[in-house]
């Protein structure tokens, strides 16, 4: 990816974070496996760098150009790899290929499948493909007005291709749900709700600002803490009722949070949902 790309990415939300703004109905729950609102809040304000690239990651890179070659083979045409564009301030996109096919402009998005994921996907031919990725397909044809989105995908022993016809009404709401986020949340840089996917926990527990109030625990709050684990360990002690180590530390803890051991919670003190304190340790 080169920096003008890099940089256009930056300015609007992508096709593959687009089901980050999308809830499974019924749920709260964000469509997408990689976080929601508020993980893609912090991505584009620049308060995580996302996700490190994986070895299956790395593989759909280079994957990525062989099954744009077969797909140009099995359809007669030359697929290219159009630039990062940006629709406009909150929209961009960075399709894998775009193609010709009798007459119509057809926007690829190549895959590559986890045999472990291949269940979830259907016959080849249709749409039957993770909606995260029919979302992704849809922003395409969004972004460059394409009239489907053919999927070639690799599941290790065969190619396979599947087709996402454009849907305007599908388009319509993606565009109006990126245009409101990035309008009220990253503009305005006002994070939105806490919706708490496995990347928001993640980060939760790095930035102490969002967990409460800690303070670095002193050499003799660290030989509290060292005591009250080893007397958790010992079957006897548990037995016979808590440890008596565990008032002092409740008292060098206070009315804070938790107490930290260079820079990392271990120690918690705080109330659970009937308002009962007791103390947890990291």
């Amino acid at each position: 990816m080169t920096t003008i790309d890099h940089d256009l990415r930056s300015k609007g939300v992508g096709s593959s974070e687009i089901a980050m703004l999308v809830p499974i109905p019924g749920t709260a729950k964000p469509m997408s496996p990689w976080g929601g609102p508020h993980t893609l809040w912090r991505r584009k304000t620049g308060r995580d760098d996302g996700p490190k690239e994986t070895a299956q990651m790395s593989r759909g890179h280079y994957a990525e150009i062989g099954l744009r070659q077969w797909y140009g083979d099995q359809h007669g045409c030359d697929p290219w790899v159009p630039p990062t564009t940006l629709l406009e301030p909150g929209i961009v996109d960075s399709a894998d290929g775009l193609a010709w096919v009798g007459g119509w402009l057809v926007a690829l998005e190549c895959k590559t499948v986890h045999y472990s994921q291949r269940k979830k996907w259907g016959e080849q031919g249709t749409d039957q493909i993770p909606a995260h990725y029919l979302l992704q397909c849809q922003w395409h044809c969004l972004v460059h007005g394409a009239a489907r989105c053919d999927v070639p995908a690799d599941f290790g022993d065969s190619y396979a291709l599947y087709s996402v016809p454009r849907n305007e009404r599908i388009m319509g709401v993606l565009r109006r749900k990126a245009l409101r986020f990035w309008r009220d949340h990253v503009l305005a840089d006002v994070p939105p709700p806490l919706d708490m996917d496995d990347a928001t926990s993640s980060w939760l527990n790095s930035h102490m600002e969002w967990r409460g109030s800690y303070r670095e625990a002193t050499g003799e709050e660290v030989a509290l803490i060292h005591s009250v684990r080893d007397n958790r360990a010992d079957a006897a002690a548990v037995k016979a009722g808590k440890p008596l180590s565990e008032v002092p530390l409740k008292e060098a803890i206070g009315e804070l949070d938790g107490l930290t051991i260079d820079g990392e919670v271990a120690v918690t003190y705080r109330p659970d949902k009937r308002g009962r304190r007791s103390i947890r340790l990291k």
